[in-house]
């Protein structure tokens, strides 16, 4: 099986983050992440399907500040470009899908180290 460049960049993100902080508190903080992240992300999509500028910038702003501990440059580059000229993005289909891409192989990477740190006896709930 070939991965694509943004999951092996979304990986060692994610790897980094679980060495900094060591698996018990990084499987915590991951579980933040996936929560905190889901709503920024329904948010984002959210203000760009009601054409709101104003809101689809701040959304874009607060998911980049973040995205170096677990995206990838793919979706750095994404949120970089919406922030400047959301605009851009809300009648085009595929940097839409691209964007909606991205955040769902983030999504599935948190999600399967946050299983794989449970497996290990270091999920926090």
């Amino acid at each position: 099986m070939v991965m694509n460049k943004s999951v092996i960049e979304i990986q060692k993100n994610l790897d980094k983050v679980i060495k900094n902080l060591g698996s018990d508190r990084a499987a915590t903080f991951l579980e933040t992440v996936l929560r905190i992240l889901g709503n920024a992300v329904d948010d984002l999509l959210l203000s760009i399907k009601e054409k709101n500028l104003a809101l689809c910038r701040q959304y874009a702003h607060k998911l980049k500040g973040s995205s170096s501990l677990y995206g990838s440059q793919t979706l750095l580059e994404l949120l970089m470009h919406i922030e400047k000229t959301p605009e851009l993005i809300m009648d085009n289909a595929s940097k839409y899908s691209a964007l909606v891409r991205e955040f769902e192989l983030v999504i599935l990477q948190i999600k399967t180290r946050i299983s794989e740190l449970d497996k290990l006896g270091l999920k926090i709930t």
